[in-house]
């Protein structure tokens, strides 16, 4: 008896991460812990998409390893974070979250 060959399954592709799993990777990585901040990375997230949002993230952890090598014991990740973001977006400093993927972001990221 001949037995039948097995049947070869396509190679599956690695699933990329959602937007809200990249934002939520970006809020842990930063040390986010507060809500109302982790909506506020979600929508940029949502804004600039996937990829410009982690190379933000590189970019700014970037310019923070920068400020550590500099100053020590000046202001915390989280307000580095902030301000930067506020400097691009005067929405975001103030607690808004934009509205379009038009908001003003660094020009690193494109």
């Amino acid at each position: 008896m001949i037995e039948p060959e097995p049947t070869e399954q396509p190679l599956q592709q690695e699933r990329k991460p959602s937007q809200a799993e990249v934002a939520a990777m970006i809020a842990d990585e930063l040390g986010e812990t507060e809500e109302s901040v982790r909506k506020k990375i979600v929508a940029i997230v949502y804004a600039l998409g996937r990829r410009q949002s982690r190379q933000l993230l590189t970019h700014a952890l970037q310019i923070e390893a920068a400020h550590q090598a500099k100053e020590t014991g000046s202001q915390g990740r989280e307000t580095r974070w902030r301000a930067s973001l506020g400097q691009h977006d005067p929405d975001i400093k103030e607690g808004h979250l934009p509205t379009s993927s038009t908001a003003s972001f660094p020009a690193c990221v494109g």
